[in-house]
């Protein structure tokens, strides 16, 4: 009984700390859902940017640069951010070259934004993908697109 107890106020004080710590720092932790790919070979890329400049194509730009591997249809992608308006610019890597493959100058692999915006003939600007962070449940899914 008192080891349990003290198991319990132990879990609870860890639990606090951690709260606290990310509180101070001023950083929330989301997942960010990757659907519609194609199939699930490669890896899922995102670049998240926090102003216009870079957006959405300039890695060194980007405040961060992650990715996930695709299972179902799908990429969950756990992100760790201070508060604040970012975009996010996501591929569909397939071959794994780090980079955007074209045909005819069309994308070959598959894109995202953050808003989801229709893109026709170039990229959305950043304003035009801005979100929040924390991000509501609507926000923290990108819908890839292939051509």
């Amino acid at each position: 009984m008192i080891a349990r107890r003290l198991f319990q106020t132990t879990a609870l004080l860890f639990s606090l700390l951690a709260s606290a710590a990310t509180a101070n720092t001023g950083r929330t932790g989301f997942e960010l859902v990757v659907t519609g790919l194609r199939n699930d070979t490669g890896i899922v890329g995102v670049l998240v940017f926090q102003s216009a400049n870079g957006f959405p194509d300039e890695r060194a730009r980007a405040v961060l640069q992650t990715g996930a591997r695709p299972s179902n249809g799908t990429a969950r992608i756990a992100l760790e951010l201070q508060r604040g308006q970012y975009a996010f610019a996501v591929i569909h890597d397939e071959n794994e070259n780090h980079r955007m493959d074209w045909k005819t100058m069309m994308p070959a692999e598959g894109f995202g934004f953050s808003r989801n915006p229709t893109v026709r003939v170039s990229a959305p600007t950043f304003d035009e993908s801005v979100i929040n962070v924390p991000p509501s449940a609507q926000d923290a899914v990108i819908r890839l697109q292939y051509f």
